[in-house]
């Protein structure tokens, strides 16, 4: 029988960790999480190149002189005065290195799987697709704003007077409420009766929502339905009880262009701009099949 073989020589991390000496840097990596993710990117990244090969980027790169005007205006703008001939230069030698990055990038497929680069790639072609409305005349914005009343008319409003009951004041509300009516019906004089509110005793072109906002949505649904003329109430709100007399209704109505031109422009071209977007979108699906394969309930 020949000589035993020798114990395998032990690794310089296993003698470290027999003697009681620290790891090596490069042993504690290997123990990170983080190293073993890294790696498992790596490989799919090496993976992705196999499937996709980088395409070898070529071509010039041309910064023509309408472009570096733009560049000049820019800095100038920026700084307050106009760059010398080195900020300039490097200012464009700054652009062209980064569309060299750009281009590379693009050729390695990095955009491929970016949520933030997809999402940006998508709002241009949104942008382009919606191509550039014709400016509306006067006629196509009276039509676009009699098409939409509900969000150009001017609201219906009322001005009236209350008499009001404060509820802090009183604590027998209703029995001091049911008092002031009689005095108002009796044609005693609104001022002498009642107590004082934040707001006054008088209101003049108040919109159902500015109504609701103040007193509350069944104070205004009882306003806006009262007669005019005549004393309606008791009205409830956080403040109290209220009498209330509507002195005059006016009826909602289509506001004037002039007031409304540039929200009316800018709604106009937006929804022709969506529009030619779904139009465009519609004939680019016709050059795609598309399958869901949707999980049955």
């Amino acid at each position: 029988m020949g000589e035993p073989e020798p114990p395998a020589t032990p690794t310089v991390i296993e003698e470290g960790a027999a003697r009681g000496r620290r790891p090596s840097a490069f042993a504690r990596a290997g123990r990170e999480p983080l190293v073993y993710f890294a790696l498992a990117g790596a490989l799919l990244f090496g993976v992705d190149r196999v499937r996709h090969p980088p395409r070898e980027v070529r071509g010039d790169i041309v910064l023509t002189r309408d472009f570096v005007d733009g560049v000049r205006r820019d800095l100038a703008s920026r700084g307050g005065r106009a760059p010398t001939r080195a900020e300039l230069r490097a200012a464009l030698e700054r652009f062209a290195e980064e569309e060299v990055l750009y281009r590379e990038a693009a050729a390695l497929g990095l955009d491929r799987g970016d949520p933030i680069v997809r999402r940006r790639m998508i709002q241009k072609m949104e942008v382009m697709l919606g191509g550039d409305a014709p400016e509306p005349s006067d006629a196509e914005l009276m039509r676009w704003r009699d098409a939409h009343p509900d969000r150009y008319a001017t609201p219906a409003s009322v001005d009236f007077i209350q008499v009001f009951v404060d509820g802090a004041r009183h604590p027998d509300t209703a029995a001091d409420c049911a008092s002031a009516r009689a005095r108002l019906d009796a044609a005693e004089a609104p001022t002498s009766v009642g107590d004082p509110f934040v707001d006054g005793a008088t209101f003049t072109a108040q919109s159902r929502s500015q109504v609701e906002l103040r007193f509350g949505g069944a104070f205004a649904e009882a306003l806006f339905n009262a007669p005019a003329g005549r004393w309606v109430g008791p009205l409830t709100s956080r403040y109290g009880c209220h009498h209330v007399r509507v002195e005059a209704v006016t009826a909602s109505r289509p506001a004037p262009i002039d007031a409304l031109r540039e929200r009316l422009r800018a709604d106009l071209l937006e929804d022709q701009r969506s529009a030619a977007r779904r139009r465009a979108i519609q004939r680019l699906r016709t050059r795609h099949t598309i399958r869901i394969d949707e999980a049955s309930p």
